[in-house]
């Protein structure tokens, strides 16, 4: 017989959105859980994490897991997908409590009001049901509830309301003697980086301590939501998380489709001995990331009358490249870039190609597109490896991304053959590029040597293209807002077509994705989301 937990509201995935639904729920008093599959990670786990990362640091191998040793069953990691187009897909994809908070860089620019309106102004893509103005105030909310350090110093930005919480992290000496001469000369405007990771002490986190541990930061500075929305959450509602339960399956009563069927209950397991949970709750929240959200939408045969599942997936494609200069560099750097230029999100660029921006870092090893093994295989000499050459070079070596978006015509379906531990069917991820997305990695590919020489470096190394990039890591559009099912998934209070009862906290609902990194903007979504389900619970 199977477990049964019930609620007025129940949340389904533990990562930022479904943290700041649960924690706004909860504020105004509404009964709600959290069910996540993962579990908690605990301080141990974030200590091991910080000598993994250190190891790797010295050994030149991959940073960006989304595995913590936390005990629970590695049978089914729910961000495993498989490609079938000409873009190879990899999902970095963090299965606990906190979600991709956990390891983050916390980069959170805004959209540009152009991200809203592109086929209005562009003429492709889909616009979304409401415009930049309409967004801006929960955009600066996100900003707030995160702990966004900026400045408003950027040209290509659209206009905000008020001033970020805190101010930017300092420059370098590098950004600020080498890097911004570097990138005027080239035409690109360098201005700051926003963060949700705090420069001054704020809410009773510590200011960032330069420890360059930022994937894992084992000072809180940076935001996670197991830290600060859960952990708020928890304050409200002991018990309230429900740690180590995958969700397999939602089974709808009434009518199915258009017309109006509801969540009746939601299947799952106990992920450490299989024992079966019934999930009954009257409202339900989908918060399981930009992957596993329409996943569990096809697993669950809901939203398909439309056939808007899946359709118009898209991803941020990263390219990577490094430089070697020809002189040391000085002074000590944040472990993230403060300075960057989004030149490239102007609205005269963006007409002709997908570039978004550029940022470079003085991080030798911390990046697997550039491992320790060519710098070792560059410091050898006379057949001998020099430790001086090796010294020389870890000290003049800068790693650097572009972000390109893929079209957003790309597609998530199931796998029919390649099946997760639990025998359900894994995401199958289609994506293309289309001309304006190669002429955007050729318009970089034509100024990285401008820049290098500007840098005074040499040996630019290129890690990805358009074709072949470095990573993906924003997914988004699988289940975007629209007017009706024919042309989307939910509307624009994030509800699903022809389900009463069930809403969307995730990138997924993106019409358009366009050039901001995902978090602030679903950030900014699940605060609306929470007050108007608040509203609707508490009537």
């Amino acid at each position: 017989m199977a477990d049964e937990l019930k609620s007025d509201v129940c949340v389904i995935g533990a990562g930022p959105a479904g943290a700041v639904v649960a924690s706004g729920l909860a504020e105004r008093g509404v009964d709600v859980i959290v069910v996540e599959q993962g579990d908690h990670i605990e301080a141990a786990a974030r200590s091991q994490l910080v000598k993994t990362r250190l190891d790797a640091m010295l050994t030149g191998s991959a940073l960006l897991s989304r595995d913590f040793d936390t005990g629970t069953s590695a049978r089914d990691k729910s961000g495993e997908t498989t490609s079938s187009g000409p873009i190879g897909y990899g999902y970095s994809h963090v299965v606990a409590v906190g979600g991709s908070s956990l390891h983050w860089n916390a980069h959170t620019p805004r959209p540009v009001a152009d991200d809203l309106r592109v086929r209005s102004e562009f003429g492709y893509g889909r616009d979304w049901p409401f415009d930049y103005r309409a967004l801006e105030p929960w955009l600066l909310a996100a900003e707030r509830e995160l702990g966004v350090s900026g400045d408003d110093d950027n040209p290509y930005a659209s206009p905000r309301s008020a001033p970020f919480p805190m101010p930017a992290h300092p420059y370098s000496h590098f950004e600020r003697e080498q890097l911004a001469p570097a990138l005027t000369a080239v035409g690109c405007a360098p201005h700051s980086r926003p963060h949700a990771i705090n420069s001054v002490e704020r809410d009773g986190r510590p200011a960032c301590l330069t420890c360059r541990m930022c994937t894992v930061c084992p000072s809180g500075a940076r935001y996670a939501a197991d830290r600060v929305h859960l952990a708020r959450l928890e304050q409200r509602r002991p018990g309230a998380i429900h740690a180590g339960i995958k969700v397999r399956a939602l089974e709808l009563d009434g009518q199915r489709g258009r017309g109006g069927g509801r969540v009746a209950v939601a299947h799952a397991v106990r992920v450490a001995d299989g024992t079966p949970v019934d999930i009954r709750a009257r409202r339900y929240v989908l918060a399981m990331g930009g992957v596993e959200t329409p996943r569990m939408l096809l697993l669950s045969d809901i939203g398909t009358a439309g056939g808007q599942v899946g359709r118009g997936f898209t991803d941020h494609l990263f390219v990577g490249f490094s430089y070697s200069l020809r002189q040391r560099l000085g002074g000590r750097s944040l472990g993230f870039p403060a300075m960057y230029t989004e030149h490239f999100r102007s609205a005269a660029a963006r007409a002709a190609h997908n570039t978004f921006h550029i940022s470079l870092l003085p991080s030798p090893v911390e990046d697997d597109f550039e491992p320790m093994d060519k710098l070792v295989t560059r410091s050898i000499e006379n057949n001998r490896l020099s430790l001086t050459t090796l010294r020389r070079k870890l000290r003049q070596t800068l790693i650097g991304w572009t972000i390109h978006e893929a079209n957003d015509q790309g597609q998530l379906a199931l796998d029919p053959e390649v099946r997760d531990g639990f025998g359900d069917p894994v995401a199958n991820i289609r994506m293309t590029l289309s001309d304006r997305d190669r002429a955007g990695v050729t318009a970089i590919e034509r100024l990285l040597p401008r820049l290098g020489d500007a840098l005074d470096a040499d040996d630019l190394f290129l890690g990805g293209t358009g074709e072949s990039p470095w990573f993906s890591g924003h997914p988004s559009g699988g289940t975007a807002m629209g007017a009706s099912a024919d042309t989307g998934v939910c509307d624009a209070d994030a509800k699903v077509f022809g389900v009463d009862n069930l809403y969307l906290a995730s990138s997924s609902v993106f019409p358009h994705q366009g050039a901001n990194n995902p978090t602030l903007t679903t950030v900014a979504l699940a605060l609306r989301l929470a007050e108007h389900l608040g509203g609707e619970v508490t009537r």
